[in-house]
């Protein structure tokens, strides 16, 4: 049996991965700590967010779905990020912010545009989700090193 842990399980991709896992019957725990409470399920521990992230017991897998991590956050044996394409560390933009606030109104735009997003353009297509989560939890259980970067293709194919 598997422990996981979630950071971002109220966002769209975080709330993906969380619904994944807890259907999951390999997994027997799922810590997914956030500042507002969480709807109850026998294998959630949801501890509130106040001032500082909650030190989290031994793991066998996170996945952070927030632009960012944070160094008290635990240690897993595995960690899963979801970013997206284009994000900069040093850009000048508010991603990291406005991230949440947008899933919901950049779903409808893309949505809207993907026609128009061919040739080099298409890697920049939305992604349902759900298919986001399903790749991000399944290649992090495939314990590859390093990096690994799925462009819009074959993360729609989850």
């Amino acid at each position: 049996m598997r422990t996981a842990a979630v950071a971002g399980a109220t966002g769209l991709v975080g709330g993906c991965v969380l619904r994944r896992l807890l259907d999951d019957p390999e997994v027997s725990r799922v810590v997914a700590p956030t500042r507002r409470p969480l709807p109850p399920h026998p294998k959630l521990e949801n501890p509130l967010i106040t001032t500082a992230w909650p030190a989290l017991a031994a793991l066998d897998e996170a996945y952070g779905c927030l632009g960012t991590t944070r160094k008290d956050a635990g240690g897993a044996r595995r960690f899963g990020l979801v970013s997206s394409a284009g994000a900069d560390a040093g850009s000048s933009f508010l991603y990291p912010r406005t991230k949440g606030e947008a899933e919901k109104l950049g779903e409808a735009a893309l949505a809207l545009v993907a026609p128009l997003l061919v040739g080099p353009l298409r890697k920049y297509r939305a992604i349902a989700g759900d298919a986001v989560a399903a790749a991000l939890i399944a290649s992090t259980r495939a314990g590859i090193p390093g990096t690994l970067t799925l462009e819009s293709d074959a993360l729609a194919a989850h």
